[in-house]
């Protein structure tokens, strides 16, 4: 996960100084996290569209322009 980070502040798509690592390894542990929540919850948990908020707030905070998932995705 860090190399295309590591492209995506590169190119300029990404604020500079990003904590690339820190970055990958937060987005691992959410990963992980909501898992973990589908696993207690299977019917009542919908892991997709909690992955899909996160991402979502994390570009926003992350991208040069702030702009977040496209609604295509």
């Amino acid at each position: 996960m860090s190399d295309p980070l590591r492209q995506a502040v590169e190119s300029g798509e990404l604020k500079p100084g990003t904590g690339i690592v820190a970055v990958s390894q937060e987005t691992a542990a959410v990963m992980d996290g909501l898992q973990v929540q589908r696993v207690l919850d299977p019917k009542g948990f919908d892991m997709v569209g909690r992955f899909r908020a996160y991402a979502d707030r994390l570009l926003r905070s992350i991208t040069v322009d702030g702009r977040g998932l496209s609604a295509d995705v």
